[in-house]
């Protein structure tokens, strides 16, 4: 968020302005919209969510500010609230976000003096002790150190460098001086006077005639004359100066040949223009307004989900806090009925007790008048009473602190029961919700199709597949060698019997060589004679 000073003051303004301007009338989302619509904001996000983090965390804020302006030593005006409201927030809530050059921009923004005393207050540890302390009537102790304390101390060498900076600032700084521009200064102009205020005159000073002539005598013709002279000079004066006449002065242009044909070139680029656009249209082109409208709808449907998603934090946030302040009325209830629940069960054994003590003294009294009656061993008859009053006591003692000892452990087992119970549905709210839906491979979708079927079934398929087609390819491969063999065999028989003629051949020819060679001489003559 690199930005000029400039930049973070209007920021800054911004977001001290719609925290001074919202009221509980509208919504957060129709308030920003029309903010957002008669000023111009850089960063609107940014200025949304301070808005509805201040509303959603106005109580905590409140009661930073309140324990702030309750300080001994800061004296400052209650209307700037909002300043520090918006600088308490990003210390505690954005300033691990935003980062520390975020935030000296917006302290640039304010007077020395002013952040000071705040900076002054935040680094303090009494102060943010007192904070803790009132900040616990409504929230829990482990949200206070993660929200305050942990930012505190975790930015402390920052925050006390920034703050040295700021005392070691001038407090007051000259105004910056503009020379005004040398321009020249305009003539003033002549106001023209209307026709009506001239009728409006005229019969004024008509009227006014009229009532002085009526007031004089009839013998003085002079003075009315002159009076007549005068009006007609007040006419005169007063009249205005009709409007030219401009249909009658439209003078006919003669228009030369350079400026005829640079009408024609300018038709004749509108026409080709013109042709351009139809044939780009044509071709499937499209029109960049309709793109610019596109745009434009999709940034608003941009900006109202993101002004959704920020009503829906807040809501969100607000049923939380309604559910942790039902919760921890719940359990007051539950203990106060526990409580209750505890005496009743006290008051009953106190009373089973006091019925059975009575049973008891109406027994003894039945012994003694028995003894009294009897007269009989009187001394081992008291000695007996005296012991059976002594066990008596000590058994109903024992019974009654063993009763109670029994009922306080089992009311404290019972609230340890409860605690851990809470602490482990704490627990369960806050460990994150994996809400991706497992994958069940053996689950069809159930798109409707005939052929659908689950991922196991499909790679079981696929392995019969690849089963059945790696079987054609060893018949394959087996077929292939058989016929090669027949082939080699085929051949091996053919190359024999090929060898097997031709070595008939040649006994052949040897057998009829030799037959030649052994004939008698006759055969030849008769060969010769031939």
């Amino acid at each position: 968020m690199n930005k000029t000073i400039n930049e973070y003051n209007d920021l800054f303004h911004h977001c001290v302005r719609v925290l001074n301007e919202y009221n509980d009338t509208k919504s957060e989302k129709i308030f920003l919209e029309e903010y957002f619509q008669l000023n111009k904001v850089l960063d609107q996000s940014f200025v949304s969510i301070v808005l509805t983090d201040c509303i959603r965390h106005s109580a905590l804020l409140k009661i930073i500010i309140d324990v702030f302006y309750k300080t001994d030593d800061i004296h400052l005006r209650k209307s700037d609230e909002n300043i520090y409201k918006v600088i308490i927030y990003i210390t505690f809530f954005q300033l691990d976000s935003v980062g520390l050059p975020f935030f000296r921009g917006f302290i640039d923004s304010i007077k020395s003096q002013q952040i000071y005393q705040l900076l002054q207050f935040l680094l303090n540890e009494t102060h943010l002790l007192t904070i803790k302390t009132e900040c616990m009537k409504l929230y829990e102790e482990e949200y206070i150190n993660e929200k305050l304390i942990r930012v505190i101390h975790r930015y402390l060498p920052d925050l006390r460098e920034l703050s040295k900076k700021i005392k070691e600032r001038p407090l007051s700084s000259e105004p910056i001086k503009f020379k005004p521009f040398n321009l020249t200064i305009p003539k003033p102009r002549t106001t023209s006077i209307s026709k009506d205020t001239i009728k409006k005159e005229d019969c004024r000073l008509k009227s006014q005639e009229q009532i002085k002539l009526k007031k004089l005598p009839e013998n003085k013709p002079n003075h009315r004359r002159a009076i007549s002279a005068i009006e007609k000079s007040s006419q005169t004066h007063f009249r205005a100066k009709p409007l030219p006449n401009f249909q009658t002065n439209k003078i006919p242009v003669k228009s030369n040949l350079a400026t005829v044909l640079k009408e024609n070139q300018l038709y004749k680029k509108q026409e080709d223009d013109i042709h351009r656009r139809l044939d780009y249209l044509e071709a499937g082109g499209k029109d960049a307004h309709e793109f610019l409208q596109w745009q434009q709808t999709m940034q608003q449907q941009d900006y109202e989900q993101k002004l959704n998603t920020i009503e829906r934090k807040k809501l969100e946030g607000k049923i939380s806090y309604e559910e942790a302040i039902l919760a921890k009325q719940r359990l007051t209830n539950e203990n106060r009925q526990l409580a209750n629940e505890l005496k009743r069960q006290t008051r009953e054994t106190i009373e089973f007790h006091v019925k059975e003590k009575l049973k008891e003294e109406q027994k003894m009294k039945q012994l003694i008048e028995e003894i009294i009656n009897g007269r009989d061993n009187t001394k081992l008859a008291q000695q007996k009473l005296q012991q059976y009053k002594t066990d008596f006591v000590k058994q109903y003692k024992e019974d009654t602190k063993q009763l109670m000892k029994q009922t306080l452990e089992e009311a404290e087992i019972e609230m340890r029961q409860r605690m851990e119970l809470i602490q482990q549905i704490r627990a369960i709210e806050s460990i994150p919700i994996d809400r991706s839906k497992p994958v069940d491979l053996t689950s069809v979708v159930g798109h409707g199709v005939h052929d659908e079927m689950s991922m196991n079934e499909l790679r079981e398929r696929l392995e019969l597949i690849k089963l059945e087609r790696e079987k054609e390819r060893e018949s394959r491969r087996d077929q292939i060698i058989k016929d090669k063999q027949i082939k080699e065999k085929l051949l091996t028989n053919t190359v024999q019997s090929i060898n097997k003629h031709r070595n008939g051949l040649t006994t052949q020819t040897i057998v009829k060589k030799q037959r030649n060679t052994s004939a008698p001489p006759l055969i030849h003559k008769n060969n010769s004679e031939i």
